[in-house]
């Protein structure tokens, strides 16, 4: 299954935040943002939410544009 990338941002530190949806499945479902090492492509963390958008912090707080009427914020353990 292909998964495409719906947004793309950089975190306080460079690591790259992306927004992914696979192809051929309904909007509702199966939707994360990865955060990955651009040095080594490797995936530091994983998060189960729907965003149009990506928002970082200088806290690395992630901040996703959801469509809902609710402000998100996710705080990734260190």
């Amino acid at each position: 299954m292909t998964r495409g990338f719906t947004s793309i941002t950089t975190g306080p530190n460079g690591e790259l935040y992306a927004s992914t949806h696979p192809a051929g499945v309904p909007l509702e479902q199966d939707n994360a943002i990865v955060k990955v090492d651009p040095k080594t492509g490797k995936f530091l963390a994983r998060l189960e939410t729907r965003a149009h958008q990506i928002g970082v912090a200088p806290d690395g707080s992630v901040l996703p544009g959801t469509r809902d009427e609710q402000l998100v914020v996710y705080r990734l353990k260190k």
